[in-house]
């Protein structure tokens, strides 16, 4: 259907440097869809906190895929979050601070 989708990082700063995972999903002629803001409720941060977005993926089933780093004042993790199509979420996982590779979507067939 030729649509397509931004990740970006959005800074907001009011008391403190918030920042947040923003997707925008776009039709084939640029028209934009729909737009959504991620923070993970980072509430309090010394400086700044929230979201580091780095990666995003689109599945078969049109759900979208992303990976990033979250802080907070004294919480620090690797994150992948999954939303639908629509960019409602779906899943959010942390990994600690064990920050995995590039996101790969496909079918394992065998050992290397």
């Amino acid at each position: 259907d030729g649509a397509f989708f931004l990740l970006s990082l959005e800074v907001d700063i009011n008391s403190f440097q918030k920042l947040s995972q923003s997707m925008v999903k776009f039709d084939g002629d640029g028209q934009v869809l729909w737009e959504k803001k991620y923070d993970f409720g980072v509430t309090n941060a010394l400086n700044s906190g929230g979201v580091y977005p780095d990666e995003a993926i689109e599945l078969n089933n049109g759900d979208l895929l992303t990976k990033g780093r979250y802080f907070d004042s004294d919480t620090s993790y690797c994150y992948l979050l999954k939303t639908n199509s629509n960019g409602d979420s779906l899943l959010m996982k942390n990994f600690g601070s064990y920050c995995f590779g590039g996101l790969q979507y496909g079918v394992v067939t065998g050992y290397m």
